[in-house]
């Protein structure tokens, strides 16, 4: 599949909780925007780039705060021939919402896609936050290329190996390690929202109200909030010109040698 259509693959990963009202409470503070429909059992939400869902969790015999890995595409017929071509093994379900077209993705579990466009929203808060989803893998260089082939493109990797952002609309990333728990036969995931401004938005959401923290990591500050499943949700600040990550743009490749090198 060519990699450069990779916009065309828009990020949706799946919290099941029995608190969706709290959740959406807590999605539209941090500022991602609502879009229409929520039924009381499920809701959507965007940000700048990429979207998350919210569902019920009774029926689904799932535990609290578990995340599904999901994304959409526009085409869903056009997106399975690629796939299947691919080489991946794929089956197609019949949903009361549509067609979910299941890809099973090697050591990492069953990941659905569906059909969508993205809703116009109604605020404008969202454009700054990107929605992300974060996996494990024993073996991350297999996980990457699986990905890639499944229409994500690189965006920039850790030069030691140990973590791989990858992009289309919203952001996937691979972290070396631990296998995450999958969810029945179905991926499981890490929530991630990304922002430009952690310490702007650590005082903003702070003055909002909610329970948030701001810490350092190597490669830049992380919010943390805590939400309604009792998990801390990260806010992250991408590696900006950071020399320990290599990066697909060689624009940003190249200030990052300028940072690891400044006399050359």
């Amino acid at each position: 599949m060519d990699t450069s259509d990779s916009a065309s693959v828009r990020i949706r990963p799946l919290v099941f909780t029995r608190h969706v009202v709290a959740w959406r409470d807590l999605l539209t503070t941090i500022g991602l925007n609502e879009v229409p429909g929520d039924d009381g059992r499920f809701a959507a939400y965007e940000g700048g780039a990429g979207s998350l869902f919210v569902h019920a969790l009774e029926g689904t015999g799932l535990p609290e705060g578990a995340v599904k890995l999901a994304w959409e595409v526009p085409d869903l017929v056009s997106y399975r021939e690629d796939v299947d071509a691919a080489g991946f093994t794929t089956e197609l379900i019949p949903q009361n919402f549509g067609d979910e077209l299941h890809i099973e993705v090697p050591d990492l579990g069953w990941v659905a896609v569906t059909e969508g466009q993205r809703v116009a929203p109604s605020g404008t808060t969202g454009g700054s936050i990107s929605v992300g989803a974060r996996v494990g893998a024993l073996d991350a260089d297999e996980a990457v290329s699986a990905f890639r082939a499944l229409g994500w493109a690189e965006r920039f990797a850790a030069t030691d190996g140990s973590y791989v952002s990858l992009s289309g609309d919203g952001l996937l990333a691979v972290a070396r390690g631990t296998r995450l728990p999958t969810l029945g036969d179905d991926a499981g995931a890490v929530l991630t929202l990304e922002v430009d401004t952690p310490r702007t938005e650590y005082e903003r959401l702070g003055d909002l109200g909610l329970d948030v923290g701001l810490v350092e990591q190597s490669w830049g500050l992380a919010i943390e909030v805590a939400t309604p499943s009792d998990w801390v949700l990260r806010l992250i600040q991408p590696p900006l010109d950071d020399p320990a990550y290599s990066y697909a743009d060689p624009v940003e490749q190249e200030a990052a040698d300028e940072v690891a090198d400044p006399l050359e």
